[in-house]
């Protein structure tokens, strides 16, 4: 008998095997997760059912406009400039000059 048929014969159905265990695996993989998502939305919505959703106040219109106000202050060019050498060092202005 040849060894060495057997031996392949026997390393491809092992193969087929493992093959077919990794399938399943990944079947049961999926659904688990598929079973988690649903769970996960189901107490999610629980959680926003129990504490109303709406739970959070809305933005102050004052304090929305304070924030917009720094916002573009921010974005602004006329704001501290901070003029700077090649090498990375801060000039030194006019006024600072003795």
């Amino acid at each position: 008998m040849d060894y060495a048929l057997l031996l392949i014969s026997a390393s491809i159905l092992l193969n087929l095997v493992i093959l077919k265990a990794l399938i399943e695996m990944s079947q049961e993989i999926r659904s688990g997760l598929e079973q988690l998502d649903h769970k996960t939305a189901e107490a999610i919505a629980s959680v926003v059912e129990k504490f109303g959703g709406g739970g959070i106040e809305p933005i102050n219109p004052v304090q929305a406009a304070i924030a917009n106000l720094i916002q573009q202050r921010i974005g602004s060019p006329g704001g501290v400039e901070n003029p700077r050498d090649l090498d990375g060092k801060f000039k030194v202005t006019e006024i600072l000059k003795p």
